[in-house]
């Protein structure tokens, strides 16, 4: 017999199934491929520059709305000057709100003399002389009043409270604008003396929405709130309306003071409300901030043109200011304007641009000189490298994010890509079952070979040994003292281990095809145990292998196949002579344990690799180790070792390391639920 048969048909059928594979799909896939990535290319410039010729023309038409709307604001809000001389006495709203501006944009005027006036807040920076130009209220009076003034405040000095009182009285008869001072005045001096009523007057928070002011100039509401600081810290609590009035009149602007004056009046009024148990007002006052640093850009660039309004984007210090500026009609030397706060801008370009940008497929946004965000709110990670510049204001642009084909794809795009994506898991696949296809044919030639080898093998040894001994019995070459009985014997005995491979690979045959009966009857697994290893004793005996028995006694008897049994306890034997070397031991122990009767094979051979492992009871299936130390099998033993167990309802299970062996445990039910027909 041939040794073995060659796998020239397997790879001829992976070697077609590859050329198939790229002539049939791997080909055309590709070719779809490339030309659909080509289409969709060309398609993406196209759409972005498309785009790009949107975002030209929507900066343009949005430069155009902005200076609009800054044309509208320099018409209705700048020319106020008119309404500044009406109201500059007025007790009732901002000048700011006369002039039509409803938001909370500083109106300022600016003067060549350094006078910069903040109309809304009523504050000033630098000399407000000339007041009458200037449009703050007048802090000069008439010799009379002068003298009458001076004689009350020395009266109140000297301690002599009716003579003051009567002065004061004299004062809010003859002097209306010193009404309330003097009025205050007596309460205070009433309240000096000891008066309820007077107390009830001097804490009343009507005094905080005084417009009254002192001769000095000063505000009565603030005189009133210093009355405060006279008091011991337990009697300020009823003053704390009144602090909380005043307070909220100062931040809203109802009395002209300098900056300076401001500032020092917001934090004495925050200091006072605090030592009167009062929460309100806690914070600093973020308006004076911003007023501090349009001071400082105003003067650090000041309005000069005359011939039309200018505009001016400054930002330092971490703030950014938009400045409209118009010259006056009645003084060349006064400009009027408007301050825009990044809140304000943010405001007024949200107004403008929202309409008109809101339903494009991009978003935009506005930035300054230093590529500060003033409007849009785009990330640098956001925004496209496309630009364009305004003309409303110097410095600011508008920039646009990224283009929608950059971050996103549309419908076509995306059954373009939807198709390359179907055509690569195609070849994808195609490729995965063609490497499947090869390797399961080579694994499934090389076990056909090493199977056809192994069982030539197996069948050669029996056959050569009849050969050679029914030549010497047929030619006559026995000796007279050789019995030929003994021949007829080792005749018999080679054909009996033919027989026994050809039964098993029959009853693979039936495992395989469903067709393996099973006879169960009670029996010793110990016996059973011990009459594989007889059988299996000259085998190792001749190999200087020795098995021990281990039996432990009581064990019960089940319901077993016994030449099943026997057979497969047989073939683990055999397989552990074999993959011994000489010299060694095999021990086959049989006991109980949890309810189930176990059966050992151990031996002290070569071992199994771990990747190995889980195959050893495949069938036909041979590990490396073996072919390596030329130990010949057909890979069957196993295989039919783990479909008798579990015919019986048991489990076989190995643990084994290079080197160090092998152990292979059968479990057995007692009360055996197996199938006797398998």
């Amino acid at each position: 017999m041939r040794g073995a048969i060659g796998i020239r048909v397997p790879l001829n059928r992976g070697i077609t199934w590859w050329w198939g594979f790229g002539l049939l799909i791997a080909a055309p896939a590709l070719l779809l491929a490339l030309f659909g990535l080509r289409a969709v290319h060309a398609e993406r410039l196209e759409r972005e520059e498309q785009l790009r010729r949107q975002q030209t023309q929507a900066a343009r038409l949005a430069d155009a709305a902005i200076a609009n709307a800054l044309d509208e604001i320099e018409e209705k809000s700048l020319p106020f000057e008119s309404d500044l001389r009406k109201r500059q006495a007025s007790v009732g709203p901002s000048v700011a709100e006369a002039g039509g501006v409803t938001s909370n944009l500083p109106l300022i005027s600016f003067d060549r003399r350094g006078l910069l006036v903040f109309h809304r807040e009523r504050v000033y920076f630098g000399d407000p002389e000339g007041q009458a130009e200037s449009n703050l209220p007048p802090t000069e009076w008439s010799l009379a009043t002068e003298s009458l003034i001076e004689e009350a405040l020395a009266s109140e000095a000297q301690q002599l409270p009716s003579r003051a009182v009567a002065l004061y009285s004299r004062i809010l008869k003859e002097e209306p604008h010193l009404g309330d001072w003097a009025d205050l005045c007596i309460a205070r001096i009433q309240y000096r003396s000891g008066s309820q009523s007077a107390r009830d007057r001097l804490t009343s928070p009507a005094w905080g929405r005084s417009q009254g002011l002192t001769p000095s100039g000063m505000p009565v509401a603030l005189i009133a709130c210093a009355e405060v600081e006279q008091l011991p810290a337990d009697e300020r609590l009823p003053f704390a309306a009144l602090l909380e009035q005043a307070m909220e009149n100062l931040r809203g602007g109802r009395w002209w003071l300098s900056y300076d004056a401001r500032r020092f009046y917001d934090a004495q009024l925050r200091s006072l409300l605090e030592s009167a148990g009062s929460n309100a007002h806690a914070t600093e006052d973020v308006r004076l901030d911003e007023m501090a640093a349009v001071e400082r850009m105003v003067r650090n660039s000041p309005p000069s043109r005359r011939d039309g309004a200018t505009r001016s984007f400054d930002q330092r210090d971490g703030r950014a200011f938009l400045f409209l500026w118009l010259p006056s009609d009645d003084n060349p030397d006064v400009w009027t304007g408007a301050a825009f706060s990044e809140r304000d801008m943010a405001s007024l370009l949200d107004s403008v641009l929202s309409p008109l940008l809101g339903d494009q497929p991009y978003r935009a946004a506005i930035r300054g000189a230093e590529g500060k965000i003033l409007w849009g709110g785009l990330t640098d990670q956001e925004r496209s490298p496309h630009a364009e510049a305004l003309r409303s204001i110097s410095g600011w642009e508008m920039v646009f994010s990224l283009s929608p084909y950059a971050t996103g794809t549309g419908r076509a795009e995306a059954l373009w890509y939807g198709l390359i994506a179907l055509l690569v898991a195609v070849m994808g696949f195609g490729f995965a079952m063609t490497v499947r296809v090869v390797r399961r044919e080579a694994e499934l030639a090389r076990r056909q070979n090493e199977f056809v080898a192994a069982v030539s093998h197996e069948f050669k040894s029996p056959i050569t040994g009849i050969r050679l001994l029914l030549e010497r019995v047929a030619g006559g070459r026995l000796g007279a003292e050789e019995n030929t009985g003994e021949y007829y014997a080792a005749i018999g005995q080679e054909i009996a281990r033919l027989d026994r491979h050809v039964d098993r690979l029959l009853e693979a045959q039936k495992i395989q095809e469903g067709r393996r009966e099973y006879h169960l009857a009670p029996a010793s697994i110990a016996e059973t145990a011990r009459s594989a290893i007889e059988e299996l004793r000259p085998q190792a005996e001749a190999r200087d292998i020795s098995l021990d028995a281990r039996l432990e006694s009581d064990i019960p008897d089940i319901q077993i196949d016994k030449p099943a049994i026997t057979e497969a306890l047989e073939n683990l034997l055999d397989n552990a002579i074999k993959y011994s070397p000489s010299g060694t031991r095999i021990t086959v122990s049989v006991g109980v344990a949890d309810g189930q009767v176990c059966v050992e094979v151990s031996d002290q051979g070569i071992g199994i690799e771990p990747t190995d492992l889980p195959r050893i009871f495949d069938k036909f299936y041979r590990g490396r180790r073996g072919d390596r130390h030329s130990v010949r099998g057909t890979g069957l033993g196993l295989a039919l070792v783990k479909a008798t167990v579990e015919a019986h309802g048991g489990a076989i299970e190995v643990t084994s390391a290079p080197g160090e062996g092998s152990r292979f445990s059968i479990r057995l039910p007692i009360e055996n639920g197996g199938s006797p027909d398998g």
